[in-house]
């Protein structure tokens, strides 16, 4: 009796731990097996992010030539701001991507700030700073994922716009 009591107690455990063992382990393919220069088709997730020197966008890739162990993966791509015209790709762009891949940094300092970790909680593998962007498919999602986002994105400018600065920060951190 105690040992059936036992394992549909710990069966959870159990079970996280070979679920933390294979994600911590396709993350160590990745980061091993990624050439440095790539060559990828990819489809942007998500909205820009416009930082002062750069553009930052979620992609998936679809196709590397190098490779196959990252397809299916997303990565954050990089934009320098300047080298080329400035670029607008919106949710579900198919986009062609030269680029430099750098896989995350780990923590530095004892107790202090893990890049790789912190990208592991966001479900990214690396960063790719692109050398050359080409858009090959504009709006290659579906009706209700484009009027998903486009819903999610007005509800925050209007909340941004209609509602002090603390309240708008907390409803937004709710979408």
């Amino acid at each position: 009796m105690p040992i059936i009591y036992f394992f549909f107690v710990q069966k959870e455990n159990l079970f996280g731990f070979f679920y933390i063992f294979y994600i911590e382990k396709a993350y160590t393919q990745v980061y091993k097996t990624m050439p440095q220069e790539v060559n990828i088709v990819a489809t942007v997730v998500g909205e820009k992010q416009d930082k002062t020197y750069k553009e930052v966008y979620r992609i998936c890739i679809d196709n590397m030539e190098q490779t196959s162990v990252a397809n299916g993966k997303e990565m954050l791509l990089e934009i320098k701001k300047g080298k080329e015209k400035e670029s607008s790709f919106s949710d579900g762009d198919k986009i062609y991507v030269i680029g430099t891949y750098s896989v995350p940094s780990g923590q530095r300092n004892y107790q202090g700030f893990d890049y790789r970790f912190y990208l592991k909680t966001k479900q990214l593998y690396g960063t790719i700073t692109a050398s050359k962007v080409e858009l090959i498919k504009h709006t290659n999602r579906h009706l209700l994922g484009q009027s998903m986002g486009w819903v999610a994105k007005s509800m925050k400018e209007k909340a941004i716009a209609m509602l002090p600065e603390e309240s708008a920060g907390m409803l937004i951190g709710l979408l």
